[in-house]
Formats: C-alpha cells, structure tokens, sequence
C-alpha cells in the first residue's frame, strides 16, 4: 500500500506512460503468492506450538510450504487476480499459532520472576521463580526446620489440605529421582548454581492465579487439577535466602504443570508463552498472544 507521501509523489509525476519490467510483475507476483498462500497446518500444531514456546519469552514461527508448490504459470495467473482478498487474509491469520485461553500475572523481584500458585483445599498462596530450565514444581513444607524465611508467612501444610494425598512407594511419579524412605517417595533435587533442596512427593490440586485470593477463586479455580508436587523439608544454597517460596519449573516433561493442565482439559494445548519485563510479565496458558489487563484477570487477545 502507498503511503500518503507516495501518492502524492505520482500525482505530480508527468502522464507519459511507463513500461514496467517483466521482472517486476514476477516478484510481484511472488509476494501475492505467498501472502495468500496458507500456512501448513503441520506448522502450528498444537504439540509443536507447545515444543515452540516451551522455555522462551518469545517465538518466532517458520512458515511451512508444501513442496509440491504452483508451476510458473499459475504464478501468473495468481498475480493477474490481484492482491489477495480479505477472506484469504483472514484465513492466513487463523492458521497462524493459537491465541492462549487464560492469563495471570507475574511480578519481578530479586531479579526473577515469579507466578502465584494456589494449593490445597483450602487453598494456600505459594510464590514461586517461573524457571524455564527445570521441570519439578517444589516448596517448603510445614515443618521445615532447614528451609528459610520466604514470600508467604507460612509453609504450606499438608494437614491443613482435606484434598492432599501422599503417594505411596508404589506410586512414586518422579522416577529415577525419588527412592522409598519412610514409606513416601523422597527426593533430593541438585541445581547448576549449587542450590539443593530435599522433599517428598505430594499430590493436591493446584491453579495458578493472581494476588488476589477471591479473583483467583472466583476466575482461576476452573484451572484446578491434582498435580505432585515437591514437599520440601530442606534447602541449601540460594533457596535459604531467595524471596521466592520454592520453584515451578516449566521445561517440556509429562510431569510438567502445562502438561498436566493440558490432560485435565484446563487449558487447550499443551503450550504456553511468557512476556517478561522489568516489573513483571504476564503467563499465558494453552497458546501464545494474551495481553494481561490489570484490572480484570480475564485477559484479551492481541
């Protein structure tokens, strides 16, 4: 499309007719192709738009084109047709990758970023770093007389949860990890800048949400699903001292958050995208492309 400058510029130009270049009728051509030229479907599946975004603040996706492409000729005939319509427009942006169903804030401190995570019945608020390196979702529980001061006054405590259950050493879910000791499924978990925590399995059913208990019950519990989880009972390294209450990791695994909201039907692929900046971000669940309203945690597309 001219801009106004543009217009402006060949209105003043003489009248003389002007020969274009074949040349430039085929790029032309070409260009009208490939912006009506839908986009493999291949490209944005769902599995693949979660491998995509899994880890990353932002994507960008590769347009697939089927090899066995139009001939010269029907580049030719394409291009006597003119640009394309707004119906093939529309039907180029709906193959693009899906818009996410749910948002919920994230806030910055300490130079990580961190979501709210709501667990048990009743629920108790967790902070946790939003870590796109490790898969485990894990936190302090009451009691841990090795954990530090965090985020939240109080550890989560299993006994204050009618809906938590501890697997036995037959249910073990972190396999290679978790060993039989007291009759639970206890852990140790080692990260690359030295931290260390020890826990056990528990699973309870746990949302992601805002600040905001009633808006998290009244908007995101929809988003409830059992999920195990790391009890801790001790850190070391820069747990002690870190502002977060524990960690939500997010890399691709099947016992990942995602993957288990995804299972449950919460949210409807197995994706998600994070926008980060100084003060914070949002999360975006099942897709990509949701700009985060302060003031309502419903969320809209973009």
């Amino acid at each position: 499309m001219r801009t106004g400058k543009e217009r402006r510029r060949r209105q003043a130009a003489p009248s003389t007719p002007r020969t274009v270049p074949s040349q430039v009728n085929l790029y032309v051509s070409v260009i009208y192709l490939i912006l009506a030229y839908p986009v493999a479907a291949d490209a944005v599946a769902a599995k693949q738009a979660g491998h995509n975004l899994r880890g990353i603040s932002s994507t960008t996706s590769s347009l697939a084109f089927p090899t066995d492409g139009p001939s010269l000729d029907a580049i030719a005939a394409a291009a006597s047709e003119g640009p394309p319509s707004a119906a093939t427009a529309t039907e180029v942006h709906a193959e693009l990758p899906p818009a996410a169903t749910t948002t919920v804030p994230l806030h910055s401190s300490d130079g990580t970023h961190h979501a709210y995570l709501y667990v048990g019945s009743p629920p108790q608020r967790q902070t946790l770093i939003v870590d796109t390196g490790s898969r485990l979702v894990a936190f302090p529980c009451h009691p841990c007389d090795n954990c530090g001061k965090h985020a939240s006054t109080h550890y989560y405590d299993p006994d204050r949860s009618t809906t938590d259950v501890i697997p036995g050493c037959d249910e073990c879910r972190f396999g290679g990890m978790s060993k039989c000791e007291n009759d639970s499924c206890q852990f140790v978990q080692r990260y690359t800048e030295g931290s260390t925590l020890t826990a056990y399995e528990v699973t309870d059913v746990m949302w992601l949400g805002t600040d905001d208990v009633l808006e998290s019950l009244e908007n995101h519990m929809r988003l409830a699903v059992p999920f195990v989880f790391g009890c801790q009972t001790s850190e070391k390294g820069l747990f002690v001292n870190q502002y977060a209450d524990g960690i939500m990791g997010m890399a691709m695994h099947q016992t990942s958050l995602i993957t288990a909201l995804h299972e449950a039907g919460a949210i409807p692929r197995d994706a998600f995208a994070l926008c980060l900046d100084g003060s914070g971000g949002m999360f975006s669940l099942g897709g990509t492309g949701l700009r985060y309203d302060s003031r309502s945690s419903s969320g809209r597309s973009i």
